[in-house]
């Protein structure tokens, strides 16, 4: 911070601010594409499927402010901003998806690729952000912190990536 009280824009390597605002553009179309899911009612019947929806209405809710902010941060050259607006993104997702999801279904990891993934989410989730947020608040190793925060994103795709192919290869 200048003395002004406006944030300074570090001189970052221009590949930072690229990838911040790719991955900020990615998570904020998807946050735009989600809004009508706010309004689809499942008509959960206990009260554990109600928080569940409730939550993850509040979910889709937060993550178009997060992550435009993180896309202007990016787009704006507040690298550290970006950063820390993305990794609070990944951390609302977590805190509002896994208290249910363990209340509902239980621990569900197990050796499978699902469950390897589940335990992923539900433990590295938010170490991964926590870790973004304390290197992006000391204004180091920035290249870590946006590789930390885009590993959530990153994962998501690759798991879109494998559907594909196996649809490809083996049809539906």
């Amino acid at each position: 911070m200048t003395g002004t009280g406006i944030p300074d824009k570090a001189s970052s390597p221009i590949y930072l601010r690229i990838a911040l605002v790719v991955l900020a553009t990615i998570e904020a179309v998807s946050a735009l594409r989600g809004i009508p899911a706010i309004f689809y009612e499942f008509n959960p019947t206990t009260p554990m499927g109600k928080l569940a929806q409730a939550l993850t209405s509040v979910d889709i809710v937060l993550a178009v402010p997060i992550t435009l902010a993180a896309l202007y941060f990016a787009v704006a050259g507040y690298l550290r901003y970006a950063i820390i607006a993305i990794a609070i993104r990944i951390l609302v997702a977590w805190i509002c998806d896994t208290p249910t999801s363990i209340a509902i279904h239980g621990i569900e990891w197990s050796p499978s690729f699902g469950g390897i993934q589940v335990a992923a989410y539900q433990i590295g989730a938010p170490l991964i952000a926590l870790a973004a947020i304390y290197l992006a608040r000391r204004n180091e190793r920035l290249w870590l912190a946006t590789i930390l925060v885009a590993l959530p994103t990153i994962a998501s795709w690759l798991g879109v990536l494998a559907f594909a192919i196996a649809v490809m290869m083996y049809g539906f």
